[in-house]
């Protein structure tokens, strides 16, 4: 099967509502405990209704599919296996990370371990670069050792380390002297 990353559609809600219902998903992901079906339809409407218009925060499907041509991916040629998002902080997220917008990510246990979120997420830095984005952020909880290897494996800088998590980022379209006197890299 192939790797594609799509915008949300419509009928994506159930498959989504299941891979956020998953407990090593929520226990990353606070906003998404106990999470009704319902909220979950909301919120895919939400980007469907509001696509290219919010920028930069954004929500992308990773999905495996059989027809990588078809250029258009719902539940009958396709699986949801994970999503990649670039989002406002949560007060405790920016407080911690130095941070107002963060990549965040996740992907079902089964496919874990298997490099496709580090596929996945230079996918998007290519996508990133694109729509001119200068530096791209995560925030990574001490226990979440995974996420921090996909992002270091992406070629994300530890920048900002505290008690709760540690802060990345890479630099996009961005001066790397800037970048790097910022964030005290050498």
């Amino acid at each position: 099967m192939d790797l594609v990353i799509t915008d949300p559609i419509s009928e994506d809600y159930i498959q989504y509502h299941d891979l956020v219902t998953q407990p090593h998903i929520q226990k990353e992901f606070h906003n998404f405990r106990g999470q009704k079906l319902s909220e979950t339809k909301n919120e895919i409407d939400y980007w469907v209704k509001n696509h290219g218009e919010t920028l930069p925060h954004f929500l992308r499907f990773l999905k495996l599919t059989n027809d990588s041509d078809a250029g258009y991916w719902d539940a009958s040629n396709s699986i949801i296996i994970g999503f990649i998002a670039n989002l406002s902080a949560g007060p405790v997220e920016e407080s911690h990370s130095g941070f107002n917008s963060l990549i965040n990510f996740g992907i079902s246990e089964e496919f874990q371990g298997q490099g496709i979120m580090t596929t996945a997420l230079n996918m998007t830095m290519q996508r990133l670069l694109e729509m001119e984005f200068n530096i791209s952020t995560a925030f990574v909880k001490p226990h979440n050792r995974a996420s921090a290897r996909v992002l270091e494996k992406c070629g994300y800088d530890i920048v900002r380390e505290s008690p709760l998590g540690t802060s990345y980022a890479k630099a996009l379209k961005i001066n790397l002297d800037y970048y790097r006197e910022s964030f005290g890299l050498d």
